[in-house]
This record gives structure tokens, sequence and C-alpha cells, in this order.
């Protein structure tokens, strides 16, 4: 599978990013990736749908939440889970 990704958005916190399938010929986006690196927070969206989400791991007696480790939920639907790992790890250490 060959995916295109474009970033569509980027501002001080929030990057936007369009991704694309490999037999897609860059008509409508697949899917769209909106979030913060730097908070480790992004959610994938297929349409107006949430495919998955990420946010800080914390407890409640804590103060400081570390940025080093941080949740991915995956919601069922069609999407590989192997593509949104890949897609989340492009978005996390993507810092250009």
């Amino acid at each position: 599978m060959v995916l295109r990704v474009q970033r569509t958005v980027k501002k001080l916190n929030i990057v936007e990013l369009q991704v694309f399938y490999g037999g897609n010929n860059g008509e409508a986006c697949d899917l769209i990736m909106r979030g913060s690196p730097c908070m480790r927070s992004c959610g994938i969206y297929k349409d107006t749908e949430i495919v998955a989400q990420t946010s800080l791991m914390y407890k409640l007696h804590q103060i400081y939440a570390s940025r080093g480790k941080f949740r991915i939920t995956i919601f069922p639907g069609t999407t590989d889970r192997a593509v949104i790992v890949a897609l989340f790890v492009i978005f996390l250490n993507g810092r250009k």
C-alpha cells in the first residue's frame, strides 16, 4: 500500500495532514489527521467519523503528565491498524 501525506495547516501548535491512498489520484483525501505533536495529541478522521486518537497517559494524582507516554485509541472500522500506527509515528516524529 502506497500512502501520500500532504501538510495542509501548520500553525504554532496545530498541524493538519491529509492522507491519500495509492489508488486515489488526488481528488479527495482518504484520512485527515489533526493535532499537536508537541502535546502528543492527534485525531484521525475519515469523512466525519473519528478513526483513532491519542492522548497523554496521566494519573489523577499527577500534576505533570510526561510527554513520553501516551495512548492510542483505535475505534472499530475498516481502516488497517498498522496504517493507523504508522501514521501516528509519522505525525509525532515529523517535526520539520
